[in-house]
């Protein structure tokens, strides 16, 4: 018997064939089908490889009901959690099922700034307790993949190209010191990834945004974890306040509130979780890890203006360009921030929990 379905997700990895809410008599579900595809953005590739960065079926051995990940997740007091999954079944198509949790809260995209602060703690916390946990060395998470993003997005021609600023600087996009200001970013940014790499390492999803995210009933729930692994203290609530703008879910103007809330939400989450780092060194790590892993972003933004195309990350192009450009000219307002004197902090140093009582109890 067939059920109604109604597609909730059109893929662009290589990875996914496809996400519906299938409304069963007993409720709706979500099933998620993945595959080993070679279809999708080049960008975002597919592995048959388990320990690539890019294994095809990580995320359903991560998401498993009885997996690793998720037992140590539930363990973590007042943190996030994944999205429940009913089954995971091998089709005769060699495709896999992920039967899932058909979630009802608030969507990120819908969410007020604030809200995003709130996740921050929760995220602080999972990463604070997970940060030497022996999750960290099961073999289905991925290892390098910030490394190997990096170089799949990373276009060293774009800058140089002759021209390639005149136009984004004739639309007011950036300020005339930019191009420099620029250049200076992207000759740093090989030597921030081998400093990325010498920070704390915890779990990582490598792909927090505000469409990966629900609340449910005041918990944070992540959906798609595709590209979980080892990864650096800071990366991940830094990409969550860049990447709202980025995908268009708050305006450019909040940005600046937005990240400041984002980062003392997850300082205080990675105190309350047992963690030692302190503020100043967390935002430090965010700043440099947003940069290594959305600095592609300007170039981008540039090649669109430039070759005046029809859209920008869905969006038309004098809707995209804007928001892009503030989120390119707030990172480089950011990086000036960066103390390179200030060796990264290499060890995870663990205090004793606070009391159960928790200092935010809307968090």
């Amino acid at each position: 018997m067939a059920y109604p379905t109604d597609v909730l997700y059109e893929p662009i990895t290589g990875a996914t064939v496809g996400v519906w809410r299938v409304r069963l008599p007993g409720g709706p579900m979500v099933l998620k089908q993945i595959h080993c595809g070679s279809s999708g953005d080049p960008r975002w590739p597919t592995s048959a490889e388990p320990d690539s960065n890019y294994y095809w079926r990580r995320e359903a051995d991560l998401l498993a009901p009885d997996s690793r990940l998720r037992q140590a997740l539930d363990a973590v007091p007042g943190g996030i959690r994944a999205v429940r999954c009913h089954g995971v079944f091998d089709r005769p198509d060699d495709t896999v099922a992920l039967w899932l949790e058909q979630l009802t809260g608030k969507f990120g995209p819908e969410w007020a700034p604030d809200r995003y602060r709130v996740a921050a703690v929760q995220l602080g916390r999972t990463q604070a307790a997970l940060a030497e946990s022996p999750l960290l060395a099961a073999p289905e998470l991925s290892r390098t993949w910030l490394r190997e993003h990096v170089a799949l997005h990373r276009d060293e021609d774009t800058l140089t190209r002759p021209g390639i600023w005149q136009p984004a600087l004739t639309a007011g996009l950036f300020g005339p010191d930019a191009p420099d200001r620029m250049a200076a970013l992207w000759a740093r940014l090989p030597t921030w990834l081998d400093r990325v790499e010498t920070l704390p390492p915890t779990l990582t999803h490598f792909d927090i945004h505000p469409g990966n995210l629900f609340d449910a009933d005041g918990e944070t729930v992540v959906i798609d974890w595709a590209y979980a692994g080892v990864g650096p203290v800071g990366l991940d609530p830094a990409c969550l306040a860049l990447e709202a703008i980025y995908d268009y879910h708050l305006g450019p103007e909040l940005l600046a509130e937005l990240f400041e809330l984002v980062a003392d939400g997850y300082a205080t989450g990675f105190r309350e979780g047992g963690g030692a780092i302190d503020a100043t060194a967390i935002r430090q790590a965010m700043i440099i890890t947003v940069a290594v892993k959305l600095g592609w972003t300007v170039p981008a933004l540039l090649e669109c203006v430039a070759e005046n195309r029809a859209t920008l990350n869905g969006r038309p192009l004098a809707v995209g360009a804007p928001a892009w450009a503030a989120a390119g000219n707030f990172l480089l307002n950011l990086v000036d921030d960066v103390d390179e004197t200030d060796s990264a902090p290499t060890s995870q140093a663990k205090e004793p929990k606070a009391g159960s009582g928790r200092s935010e109890e809307h968090s």
